[in-house]
């Protein structure tokens, strides 16, 4: 039995048919590139890297091919659906940034109200219904961005601040309301 632990125990087999196996066309000279049999394109594919393998002896060779007309990487403006579309029709000196907008942001805090409503589930118990009610939104802020073109009668209020652009002079406004100036926050911040 000394003789078995000191003694390497190696299990070696053969495959002699990896298409077989595999369900997949392996290419003759490199065999790292496998095909589908079942793909549409599989004979022009095949064929296809197969001449090409067999030019370069079997080694695979990586290539960089850049586009002819290099485009700067700019993904914020090609997610843009409008801006893609002038992309592809070549209109993109079409393309204009919105100058003025109105920005808000409503800040909530959940409040647990837990009620059943609905049909009841059972004759006798009135209590269980079909549908509950977990929690509700209670509004707690609102805060809102205005950029306006720049006219003079902003001059005199403390409200509007001026900004020179290259697009002109602009006026920013900046809207705040919470609870502490009433529950009907929401009104006086439409009102503004």
């Amino acid at each position: 039995s000394d003789t078995n632990d000191n003694q390497a125990i190696y299990h070696v087999f053969h495959v002699t048919n990896t298409d077989g196996l595999t369900r997949q066309k392996y290419c003759p000279h490199c065999y790292q590139q496998s095909f589908d049999p079942k793909d549409d394109h599989y004979k022009r594919d095949y064929e296809q890297h197969v001449s090409q393998c067999k030019i370069n002896g079997g080694q695979i060779i990586k290539k960089v091919k850049l586009d002819e007309q290099p485009f700067p990487f700019i993904p914020h403006l090609q997610r843009n659906e409008t801006y893609a579309y002038l992309l592809a029709n070549n209109a993109t000196q079409q393309f204009k940034p919105t100058h003025y907008y109105i920005t808000y942001d409503f800040e909530t805090v959940e409040r647990k109200v837990n009620t059943y409503f609905g049909k009841p589930l059972s004759k006798d118990d009135k209590t269980i219904r079909n549908s509950q009610w977990i929690s509700v939104l209670e509004p707690l802020s609102v805060a809102s961005t205005i950029k306006l073109k720049w006219r003079e009668q902003y001059n005199n209020d403390d409200n509007y601040k001026k900004i020179t652009s290259p697009f002109g002079d602009t006026a920013l406004k900046t809207i705040y309301y919470d609870l502490r100036q009433g529950t009907d926050f929401i009104t006086q911040w439409i009102q503004q």
